[in-house]
C-alpha cells in the first residue's frame, strides 16, 4: 500500500483468571475436604445460654452498618501444581475492596484487586482500573453472607490462640461458580462451602471458603481446589472505599484490527474517510488550556505491498513526517509494544491552523499489518504526554 502522510490533517475473579493460565500436569479431581484448622470439639459450655451465637452472630452481619477488616490467605491446587493466596478485605456499607495475590511454584505471582462502591465494581489490572460489567460484588466474603438463616454451631476450634465456635449452615452455603466470579464456561463438577468463626458474645471472628471444580487448562481437563481463610482484624469500624480516581476504558476497533484502552474521560469518535483524509480513529481528551486539545489519532494499513520489512517502513515514517511538519524529528526511538515491533517519532511544529504543537507518532509493523498512532498537544506536557502515550500503548493488542 502507498502511504501518504495525515499527521498535520488531524490513549479486575482472580483466581479463575490465574488458573486458565496455568497448566499443572495431570487432571486430578478433588472433591472438598474439611478447613477447620483443628480438632472440632464439643460446643463450649461458657456462653451464658442466654446468648444464642448463631443468631447474634446473623444479627451483627446483617445489620446495614455491619463493617469489617480481613486479612486473606489460602491455597489454590490445579491439577498436580500447588499455589498460595494471600490478601485483604476491607468491607462494609454496600461496598467491598478486595486484593488478592495467588502465586504458583516457578511463575510470577499475579495481583488483583476488586473495589465494589455505589452500585458498580472496579477490576485492576497492572496499573490500570476498569469499570466492571457486573452491578454486585463477586466476593467471596459477601456472596457467602448470603445464607445465613439455617445458621448452628457445630463444635468449637482453635484459631491463633483463640477458642472460637464454628458456625455452619444446613447443608452447605449457596455458593455456585458464578456468585464467586467463575467465568470460564469450562468450569463443571462445581461444589463449595463456607464455615463461619465467632467468639462467645456472638462476635464475627472469621471465616474459611472451601471450593473444588473442573476445567480446562490448554485442552486439557484438570480438577481443582481452592480454600480461601478469612481472618477478621477489625469489627464495627468505619472504613473508607472510595471508587478509584481514574477509570479506563476497553475498546475494540473492528474495521482496524486493533484493541486499546483510554482514560473514560476522554472521547472516542470515528472519523470516515473523506477525498482527503483516510479514516481516523480520534480519542479526545477534555478540554485543556490552550489552542490545542489533547488528541490521538489511530490509522490502519491492512494489505501491505509483499516484501516490506519493518525498518524501511519506520524510515518512510520518518520521512513523511519530517516533509509534512517542515521540521526535523527530535527523536526517533525503536520501542516494542506487546510483541509488535514499532518506532516512536518526537517532534515541535506548528499546525495546519498555525498553532504550536508537540507531536508524537508510534509507527506498528505487523507483518502484513501497520497501525499510526499519532499524538497532539501543546507544548509544556512534553513527560507527562509521553507516559500517558505508552500507558496506552500497553493495552494495544491486535484484534481479530
Amino acid at each position: 500500500m502507498v502511504r501518504t502522510d495525515h499527521s498535520t490533517f488531524r490513549m479486575a475473579t482472580a483466581v479463575l483468571a490465574f488458573a486458565a493460565l496455568t497448566a499443572c500436569g495431570a487432571a486430578t479431581t478433588s472433591s472438598i475436604q474439611s478447613s477447620t484448622p483443628s480438632e472440632t470439639k464439643a460446643p463450649s459450655a461458657s456462653p451464658s445460654p442466654e446468648i444464642d451465637i448463631a443468631a447474634e452472630f446473623a444479627a451483627i452481619v446483617g445489620s446495614p452498618a455491619f463493617a469489617v477488616e480481613a486479612e486473606i490467605t489460602g491455597s489454590i491446587e490445579i491439577g498436580q501444581g500447588e499455589g498460595t493466596i494471600g490478601g485483604s478485605m476491607t468491607s462494609g456499607a454496600n461496598a467491598n475492596h478486595l486484593v488478592l495475590e495467588i502465586t504458583m511454584p516457578g511463575q510470577t505471582s499475579q495481583v488483583t484487586e476488586t473495589i465494589l462502591v455505589g452500585g458498580k465494581t472496579y477490576d485492576r489490572e497492572g496499573d490500570l482500573w476498569f469499570e466492571g460489567s457486573a452491578q454486585s460484588s463477586n466476593d467471596a466474603f459477601t456472596s457467602a453472607l448470603g445464607d445465613l438463616g439455617s445458621l448452628r454451631v457445630a463444635g468449637t476450634v482453635e484459631r491463633d490462640g483463640d477458642q472460637l465456635n464454628r458456625l455452619v449452615t444446613a447443608g452447605s452455603a449457596s455458593l455456585d461458580a458464578a456468585s464467586l466470579g467463575f467465568t470460564d464456561p469450562s468450569v463443571s463438577e462445581f461444589e463449595a462451602r463456607v464455615e463461619f468463626f465467632a467468639t462467645d458474645e456472638g462476635t464475627p471472628a472469621g471465616l474459611i471458603l472451601s471450593a473444588a471444580w473442573e476445567q480446562d487448562v490448554n485442552g486439557e481437563r484438570m480438577g481443582a481446589t481452592m480454600t480461601l481463610d478469612y481472618t477478621f482484624t477489625s469489627i464495627g469500624r468505619p472504613v473508607d472505599i472510595a471508587a478509584p480516581e481514574e477509570v479506563w476504558v476497553k475498546f475494540t476497533s473492528e474495521d482496524f484490527g486493533y484493541r486499546m484502552a483510554y482514560p473514560s474521560t476522554w472521547d472516542f469518535l470515528h472519523i470516515a474517510a473523506d477525498g482527503e483524509n483516510p479514516a481516523t480513529d480520534a480519542f479526545l481528551a477534555p478540554t485543556t488550556i490552550g489552542p490545542v486539545v489533547k488528541e490521538i489519532n489511530v490509522y490502519h494499513y491492512p494489505d501491505l505491498e509483499a516484501g516490506i520489512v519493518p525498518n524501511a517502513w519506520f524510515r518512510e515514517s520518518g520521512l513523511l513526517l519530517e516533509e509534512a511538519w517542515g521540521t526535523s524529528l527530535e527523536t526517533s526511538e525503536a520501542i516494542e509494544v506487546n510483541g509488535i515491533a514499532a518506532q516512536l517519532f518526537t517532534l515541535h511544529g506548528t499546525s495546519f491552523d498555525g498553532h504550536a504543537t508537540y507531536f508524537q507518532e508510534v509507527a506498528l509493523f505487523d507483518g502484513s499489518v501497520a497501525w499510526d498512532i499519532d499524538w497532539y498537544s501543546g507544548p509544556g506536557t512534553e513527560m507527562a504526554d509521553r507516559e500517558l502515550l505508552l500507558t496506552m500503548l500497553s493495552t494495544f493488542r491486535p484484534a481479530p
